[in-house]
């Protein structure tokens, strides 16, 4: 193969033909995938060309012979370091019977204006300069499918029944259900493990990751497989409906947001924190802080909310626990209003909402009137509203125990609601925790 550079034109298959034409970077598709995708099929992919990865030793796709259109060519570009042996044992090991071409030049590489590695392009001849289909750069981790699809001119040609094929291969077809998805705490399921270093822990990573236990991410797959996340078949199956079986989505929450791992989980509130068009009406900005909200951790955690009713206020809850009442009597918490008076900040809402309880569980107030401003932090602002739980003369289904029982990442959504990366960047739930020790077991 030659061509001069930034001509895609002069680029020709090994045989001398300057028809079905392709190229790609070097390096080999990771398992990963984070990347967003085109909603759209060409039917030009029907005579389209594609180019497959070149040998760095990983992990690449078994192309064989016949599973494109009779008129679709692969083609191999590999490095100018790349040795003869390296490239046979590449052929060997994955079982490449396409040609492989040594990029000498860079002339390929320029030609593609390959930015990163892996990278693939998928293009159709024309009267002159071939018209680019598809661009993946760079080519990543369940993309491999997707390659053959569009070149074939059918996704659902490779399409398998019952089996997971990760959420980029669904957004092929749903672009805009896929980009609303990145948007959400789903799509950073893997990464609060991370954060954690959980993410050995099976009783974690069973909801942070699709299909585990279920033929889809196994324990021996790691952060790289393209499972890992909360995607699209955790709620709509392997494969979702296209099988021609329907699950219904909602009926799939409870099996993580169970009564341990959520507080008053409700699918009337949760379900559209998960609009599925969600980012159609925002701007790519929009978009690009939302992404990094979340994978900071900086994201609002809206599900992280006690149910609506009323504060009754920390004096309600000497009777029956007046050990826990006494340790929060000499805590911090209960002196948090006044930090912001030593401020000169006691009326500053925006403020006061983390330095004292609302009156009542819910949005945040806007009225300074609306807060127990005598008591600070009080008991409520970590157990929730405590009217039901008081006029009950107790109970466990209407109060937030945060026992030992409780898992730490609830405790902590529930702390950092306040105690965030911005307001309170050295704060850290190990040490904070212990300091917050009621003094006595709960009654």
């Amino acid at each position: 193969m030659a061509g001069s550079r930034n001509d895609l034109s002069s680029i020709a298959l090994p045989d001398g033909s300057r028809t079905n034409t392709v190229a790609c970077s070097p390096g080999c598709p990771s398992k990963r995938t984070r990347g967003p995708m085109n909603g759209s099929t060409p039917a030009a992919a029907r005579r389209a060309t594609i180019a497959s990865h070149s040998s760095q030793g990983r992990t690449s796709p078994k192309w064989r012979a016949g599973t494109a259109s009779p008129s679709t060519s692969f083609v191999e570009r590999a490095s100018s370091s790349s040795t003869p042996d390296a490239l046979k044992a590449f052929r060997d090991a994955y079982g490449i019977t396409f040609d492989i071409v040594v990029d000498e030049g860079r002339d390929i590489a320029s030609a593609m204006g390959v930015r990163s590695t892996p990278s693939a392009m998928l293009v159709r001849p024309t009267k002159g300069k071939p018209e680019i289909v598809d661009l993946w750069y760079p080519f990543l981790p369940g993309f491999s499918s997707l390659v053959e699809g569009r070149a074939r001119g059918d996704v659902m040609a490779v399409f398998e029944p019952g089996r997971f094929h990760g959420s980029t291969f669904c957004g092929t077809c749903h672009g805009q259900e896929h980009q609303a998805w990145q948007l959400t705490h789903h799509a950073v399921a893997w990464r609060t493990l991370e954060r954690k270093e959980s993410t050995a822990d099976p009783a974690c990573v069973r909801c942070h990751v699709t299909g585990m236990g279920e033929g889809g991410w196994a324990l021996d797959d790691g952060h790289e497989s393209v499972l890992v996340d909360v995607g699209c078949e955790s709620c709509h199956s392997a494969g979702g409906p296209h099988d021609g079986a329907t699950v219904e989505a909602t009926s799939t929450c409870v099996g993580c947001h169970d009564a341990k791992h959520s507080i008053r989980f409700d699918p009337a509130v949760a379900v559209p924190l998960i609009d599925h068009f969600a980012g159609v009406a925002m701007s790519d900005d929009e978009r690009r802080t939302r992404r990094m909200a979340l994978f900071d951790g900086s994201a609002p955690q809206q599900l992280i909310q006690f149910p609506s009713g009323d504060n009754v206020g920390s004096s309600k809850c000497i009777s029956c626990h007046p050990a826990e009442h006494a340790a929060w009597l000499d805590d911090p918490h209960r002196r948090a209003m006044k930090t912001l008076q030593a401020e000169g900040k006691a009326d500053d809402v925006a403020c006061v909402r983390c330095h004292a309880t609302a009156k009542q569980a819910g949005p945040p107030p806007t009225e300074l009137s609306a807060f127990h401003t005598l008591e600070g932090v009080g008991c409520e602002s970590c157990h929730g509203p405590g009217a039901a739980h008081v006029a009950a003369e107790g109970g466990t289904d209407n109060i937030e125990g945060l026992g030992e029982d409780c898992p730490v990442c609830v405790i902590e959504a529930v702390c950092t609601s306040c105690h965030t990366a911005e307001q309170d960047p050295d704060w850290d739930l190990d040490v904070a925790l212990p300091k917050v020790g009621h003094g006595a077991p709960r009654r």
